[in-house]
């Protein structure tokens, strides 16, 4: 009957299947007594007029709440409608730029991010 050890120049050797040990990666999870966060923001509460679609007019208020900085640094400087094309201004909302939803996730919350 074969051993699972091997002989190599004299010396026997325990396959390294053997020597491992299992180690699955762990799911992250908030520490002990962290909150639960909600956060709603309603934006566009006058010309947008809130609606079950929302306003017409995604706002620089939203992207910086989104993207937890400052809302140049996420491309809308402006609304997109007036976008410029000009760093900060183009509307276009950068792979550096992530979301609160995703920094949250990341630390073992639950996320989900609704809107137009």
């Amino acid at each position: 009957m074969h051993s699972g050890r091997r002989s190599v120049c004299g010396v026997e050797k325990t396959p390294r299947l053997e020597r491992s040990t299992r180690d699955y990666p762990q799911t992250v999870t908030p520490p002990a007594g962290a909150p639960n966060v909600e956060v709603i923001l309603l934006d566009d509460l006058g010309f947008g007029q809130p609606g079950t679609y929302g306003g017409p007019i995604p706002t620089p208020t939203r992207a910086a709440l989104l993207a937890v900085r400052n809302h140049y640094q996420s491309g809308f400087g402006t609304i997109s409608e007036l976008s410029t094309g000009y760093p900060g201004y183009n509307s276009v909302w950068p792979c550096s730029s992530g979301t609160i939803a995703q920094f949250m996730k990341d630390h073992g919350y639950s996320t989900a991010a609704f809107g137009q």
